[in-house]
């Protein structure tokens, strides 16, 4: 009855608190004379309800092992552990990182309902909570999936798990055989070919189903001692015939210590920082580590007098330096478990597409603007300038493309530092393809820093973009939309015009979004008072893009000085302390 009576008091009081207020609101609007009221602060109980509060805690007194508390962690204490944790798989990527949004979209199209939550950490561990625990060991049995040709590894989660990744000597690697002969196209000639490389594990839905012939793709399990064959030669009635073997993914690898993640050099170091080739032709490049981001890059420099051919032999090459592609052939983004074939999902097919190398970065210390006689760069290479000036600007050139060049910038003013990409993209959405791989690829690079992508992709997102089009929406306009979802980029605030180009006037006029402003999360809380104004086109068909930084304002906060701090006993002492 007495607490009840409490609540009543407290619930009148409340009341006649905000009636109060009310009637001060009211008078400060009869004039400035009465607008002088006793501020009334909220009471205990009005503060203690605004705060939501979680499970109690009770007081557990630690054991004393040399005069030093000793926390003693008993049976009942790891019983009251949460369910949350029993129903997680623990998964964490080898090799590279792939954004969080990618990874959640993936396995959301594989898992479906089954996976309820999704979670990462700080050190890159990603916790899937799935309540089936059949669905859960049918997972853990099935060993490791692969994300963009990146494997996840996976296992339960346990009290006593220890997150650290763990050394592997061996890798599942997805594989093509080129040119197999279709009298041996079957489970026995298959795995007879594929057994020169590793040890095979299974093929894909295509390959056993004949959907695609003009190559089987084969899951084979590959040590860090072996090489990887090019070639494999097989013996058929005393005449030998070559097989061609490409590999989705070649994982950095060292002959020392026989482990995956690094290169020959020191056992279990980073021995040397290398980029992973892709299928493509060459650079003729020299490498020089004088920038290295979260992951593999390397920026790399023409050797003097140098030709910018790709018909030199091989053996008169200094160096190969390229990068993994991304986008995929026919299969598309695939997610694959590596004992369940059948159960691979395609986010996307499109027509095979030889991904194309990035040529050697062009770079200036003195000049602002590049002067494009001054080096052996081709015409094509040339269709973007960038110009700074080296009074607010410090900018370094990483790599370049004739569809995006690398940036390493560092605003003096700001004593802030970001990736900064240009990009100026090819009229065709086949030519594109290569600009979304470079993009995905990126994301994963620069996934712990601030990176801006900027300029015109001669693509639109979605429908919404244009206005005074009869063409039909067709699928392959979607790639520039996944292109983004995959490397976690969005449009940067922005002001202005919203249709960056447009064509004649009239009935007959176009009018398309084709001109960005994109950032990732870490540009959107390294400069979160940052914003894109589009300007009305001049000279130009295209609307000029300005991305304005401004700093925070810095401003004076107040001290609040609580006159019952004094009446605590030690708060003497400590004023003194001070």
């Amino acid at each position: 009855m007495d607490v009840m009576q409490k609540e009543v008091t407290e619930a009148t009081n409340e009341r006649v608190a905000a009636d109060d207020n009310a009637k001060v609101g009211r008078s400060k609007s009869r004039g400035r004379s009465q607008n002088i009221q006793q501020y009334k602060p909220p009471s205990w109980v009005a503060v203690a309800r605004v705060v939501e509060k979680g499970y109690n805690l009770s007081y557990i007194p630690p054991i004393n092992v040399n005069g030093k508390p000793l926390v003693d962690i008993t049976p009942a204490i790891v019983e009251d552990v949460n369910l949350m944790w029993k129903e997680c798989l623990v998964g964490y990527f080898v090799g590279r990182k792939l954004p969080f949004k990618l990874t959640e979209e993936a396995i959301r199209k594989v898992w479906g309902s089954n996976v309820v939550d999704i979670r990462m950490n700080e050190n890159g561990f990603f916790f899937f909570r799935i309540p089936n625990e059949a669905f859960r060991r049918r997972i853990v049995d099935g060993g490791p999936i692969t994300i963009l040709k990146v494997p996840l590894m996976l296992q339960q989660w346990h009290p006593k798990l220890v997150l650290k990744k763990g050394q592997h000597n061996a890798l599942p690697m997805w594989v093509k055989l080129k040119s197999i002969p279709y009298a041996l196209w079957s489970a026995l000639g298959i795995s007879a070919i594929a057994s020169a490389i590793g040890k095979p594990f299974y093929v894909d839905v295509q390959t056993e189903q004949l959907r695609r012939i003009f190559y089987a793709r084969v899951c084979i399990e590959i040590f860090a001692t072996q090489p990887l064959l090019d070639t494999v030669d097989i013996l058929w009635d005393d005449e030998i015939c070559s097989i061609k073997v490409e590999y989705e993914w070649r994982p950095l690898s060292c002959e020392v210590c026989g482990l995956f993640g690094h290169t020959k050099g020191v056992p279990g170091q980073a021995c040397a920082e290398s980029v992973v080739p892709l299928v493509g032709g060459l650079v003729d490049a020299i490498v020089t580590n004088t920038f290295h981001p979260q992951s593999n890059w390397q920026q790399v420099r023409r050797k003097k007098g140098g030709s910018s051919s790709n018909t030199e032999s091989p053996s008169t090459r200094e160096a190969v330096v390229t990068s993994s592609p991304v986008l995929e052939d026919n299969d598309g983004l695939v997610i694959t478990n590596y004992n369940d074939g059948e159960n691979a999902s395609l986010i996307r097919s499109e027509a095979e597409v030889e991904p194309t190398t990035l040529p050697p970065p062009y770079t200036r210390s003195k000049a602002t603007v590049s002067d494009p006689s001054s080096e052996s760069q081709t015409d094509k290479a040339r269709r973007i300038w960038v110009g700074w000036n080296p009074m607010e600007i410090a900018l370094e050139v990483l790599s370049m493309s004739a569809q995006i060049i690398h940036c390493r910038l560092r605003m003096l003013a700001l004593n802030k530092s970001c990736i900064f990409l240009v990009v100026y993209g090819e009229h065709t959405f086949v030519a594109r393809r290569s600009l979304w791989a470079n993009l995905v690829l990126s994301s994963s690079e620069f996934l712990e820093m601030s990176w801006a992508v900027v300029g015109d992709f001669n693509a639109i997102r979605d429908q919404s973009n244009r206005i005074g089009s009869s063409n039909a929406w067709i699928p392959a306009f979607d790639e520039f939309g996944e292109c983004l979802l995959q490397a976690g980029l969005d449009n940067l605030r922005y002001v202005g015009h919203r249709y960056t180009w447009s064509t004649s006037s009239g009935t007959s006029r176009k009018q398309r979004k084709i001109d960005r402003v994109l950032t990732n999360d870490h540009w959107s809380m390294a400069f979160s008072f940052s914003e894109a104004s589009f300007l009305a086109p001049g000279i130009s068909d295209h609307s000029p893009m300005v991305i304005k930084i401004v700093a925070p304002s810095s401003s004076r906060k107040p001290f609040k000085f609580f006159n019952y701090w004094m009446m605590h006993p030690s708060f003497k002492d400590i004023v003194r302390q001070v």
